[in-house]
């Protein structure tokens, strides 16, 4: 069909992401314009030439370089304008929803046919505006089984119904109405027979056919490194100390599941022509793999590449590794993964179902047995289905340590398996230290080696090294520790992040014991320590952690050094412990200065629980004692400050007990939660 594209009768109009794609010389629009008026490509080059002339030497602020951004401009617009005729020209034309919408050049244009694919995820008013472009014949493509629009706004419920759902061709729960309008497409070519088999039986009701093929095409991609000889494995963490947490955003991460889907990737790409994808159902985690992607492959290419299962829909991988993130200490799943199981259904078919040969999934089996077993949930079952037949890497059956051995990537990351080789290596790391070293230590309980790592820390500090430290456990801390840590609740992760610079997951060691239940609990057993040497993971993994900052309830203060501060924590007599008092405000100040606990005499402070409600807590943590948050004590403070609404609507604001527990209701018709006063 090249004479087709050398003719301009089939163009891409728009944004490429797509580097083959992009720098196609017919296929764009844009190009294609480019092709067809030399004169303009000429000078649109020698003019980029000339700005990149001027960045290099960092004259980014004379009158050259704004003259120089002008031109291009200039040429840009003129470029746009025979772009526009070559599109109109075209007889077919390839683009987004999107630039439908806001391009002048679709305005009064009509087609005889118009097809929207991945129309799933498409809101029905942009699918109005695609079939107003038909003059003849409107076909929509896509699969109710997979991801719906997405939306934050106010109308949510409106817009996040695809058009399946408004045509009641599917109910809420997913079942489907066989409209006459409705066609279904039953023969895959992507995926190896053992990945579809899943979704055919619990998506798709056994109405999913293979082609012939997909039965051996992908045979080169199951033999290979890692893992081979099987199209679907599960790498089961149960037994590390896998954390999960959320970010101040509500995304979930979790750190030793990124390094060991990102290693298991590293692994995979050194087959040559394979191409390597990384998914997650959480924004934070696909951060923090993609940050560990730019610092691995820093100066080189690679095919590897991380999204969101969102993110990823209608795209596919050789080898596809589903991170589920989801872990201990948190006693249940987020949103996404969790609140609407017609929503979970479609997201995990999304994820399977973007694996060509091999599909890898990593994560604690026994988080997901211990919260769902009995129910229908379908990730559960994806566990099941893999340990009932296929690949199961786990610690129980001694296979976790080899297989994390085995995918070492042994530069920017390094695990180690081993605690004495991990304190050696640290060793030389904190001999080197000259600024400041974070430590942050879920576990107080820790083991005879922290003696050593403490040795390493106090010579750091006779160099002149600021030592901060906190801990989620400082109660059972050896005293020596607690004359440099801090009490806090958001020390999930053990970590020792020396100079911004390295980051060390796993150390100080402890029995770092996870919490199932109030009966259960389940102590680390595969101690996996892990150096990690790169500029953006470092940082990413700063900002989700949030490692610079002490929690106690709603307030947080900036960690500072223990011994400076010791005068600080002494003011607080009411508390027999030494710990840190958070810069409260509002509200939350209010009731750490008029609220003591009846059982110790600590001073309370507003927190909150899993589920966002405001409560009151001792701020000993030791002791347990917790109390409701009352209309009347929120009044008093309103009362006694003058506190008037934060939207400054000249609204009068009430506190009172609503459905969802505590709130402040706005006379002007809104309402608040507690801590936004």
């Amino acid at each position: 069909m090249k004479s087709y594209l050398t003719r301009g009768w089939i163009l891409r109009c728009g944004y490429v992401r797509d580097d083959e794609l992009a720098k196609h010389p017919y296929a764009t629009s844009f190009n294609y314009t480019l092709s067809k008026c030399p004169e303009y490509a000429s000078e649109l080059e020698e003019l980029t030439k000339k700005r990149e002339t001027l960045r290099a030497k960092k004259q980014t602020r004379t009158a050259a370089y704004d003259e120089t951004e002008k031109r291009i401009k200039k040429v840009r617009e003129q470029i746009r304008k025979e772009e526009r005729q070559y599109v109109k020209n075209a007889r077919l034309l390839g683009t987004t929803i999107s630039k439908v919408t806001i391009d002048s050049s679709f305005d009064k244009r009509r087609f005889d046919v118009v097809m929207f694919d991945e129309v799933s995820m498409a809101y029905v008013p942009q699918i109005i505006t695609a079939a107003a472009l038909a003059s003849e014949k409107f076909v929509c493509v896509g699969d109710f089984r997979q991801l719906p629009p997405i939306s934050q706004s106010p109308a949510s419920k409106l817009l996040q119904n695809d058009i399946f759902s408004y045509l009641k061709i599917v109910d809420a729960m997913g079942e489907i109405y066989w409209h006459p309008w409705l066609v279904m497409l039953n023969e895959q070519r992507r995926m190896h027979p053992d990945i579809s088999k899943f979704p055919n039986k619990f998506i798709y009701k056994n109405l999913l056919k293979n082609h012939p093929s997909v039965e051996h095409c992908h045979d080169e991609i199951i033999k290979s490194d890692p893992l081979s000889g099987e199209a679907l494995n599960l790498i089961d963490l149960a037994g590390s100390y896998c954390a999960a947490d959320k970010n101040t955003d509500g995304s979930r991460f979790n750190i030793l599941s990124a390094v060991v889907s990102f290693s298991t990737a590293v692994s995979a790409e050194k087959n040559e022509g394979t191409s390597v994808g990384i998914i997650a159902p959480y924004a934070a985690q696909a951060r923090l793999i993609r940050a560990m992607i730019r610092d691995y492959y820093e100066h080189g290419t690679t095919t590897v590449s991380c999204a969101t299962v969102h993110q990823f829909q209608g795209s596919e991988s050789d080898v596809l590794i589903f991170d589920a993130v989801e872990s201990y200490p948190k006693s249940a799943v987020g949103f996404l993964m969790g609140k609407d199981l017609n929503q979970v259904s479609r997201l995990i078919n999304v994820a399977i179902t973007r694996a060509r040969g091999k599909l890898i999934t990593v994560a604690n089996a026994r988080f997901w047995e211990n919260v769902f077993k009995g129910t229908n949930h379908i990730f559960y079952k994806l566990l099941g289905h893999i340990q009932n037949g296929h690949r199961v890497i786990s610690q129980k059956d001694k296979t976790l340590q080899p297989y994390i051995d085995s995918i070492n990537p042994n530069r920017m990351i390094r695990i180690f398996t081993d605690e004495s080789e991990a304190i050696n290596a640290l060793k030389k790391d904190m001999a080197k230290a000259s600024g400041i070293v974070l430590v942050s230590i879920p576990d107080g309980e820790l083991k005879e080696s922290a003696k050593m790592i403490l040795d390493l820390l106090l010579a750091a500090e006779r160099k002149g090294v600021e030592i901060l430290m906190k801990s989620n456990d400082y109660t059972n801390l050896p005293v020596t520790w607690k004359r440099y840590c801090w009490e806090t609740e958001n020390a999930v992760f053990p970590l020792i992040v020396i100079d911004d610079e390295i980051v060390w997951y796993g150390l100080p060691t402890s029995r770092m014991k996870f919490k199932a239940d109030k009966t259960t609990s389940y102590i680390t057993v595969m101690h996996a320590m892990v150096r990690i040497k790169g500029k953006n993971t470092v940082e990413m993994i700063k900002a989700l952690t949030d490692i610079e900052m002490i929690e106690e309830g709603i307030n947080k203060k900036q960690i500072s050094v223990k011994k400076k501060s010791l005068q600080v924590a002494k003011k607080d007599r009411s508390n027999k412990q030494e710990h840190s008092i958070a810069i409260s405000q509002g509200l939350a100040a209010f009731i750490e200065k008029k609220e003591v606990c009846t059982e110790c005499g600590s001073h309370m402070v507003l927190s909150k629980n899993q589920r966002g409600t405001a409560y009151l807590r001792c701020s000993n943590r030791a002791c347990k004692h917790m109390e409701y948050l009352t209309p009347e004590l929120m009044n008093e403070y309103i009362s006694s400050n003058h506190v008037g609404c934060p939207r400054h609507d000249g609204g009068i604001i009430k506190g009172l007990l609503g459905k969802y527990g505590p709130c402040i209701r706005c006379s002007s018709g809104h309402f608040m939660k507690p801590e936004e006063i």
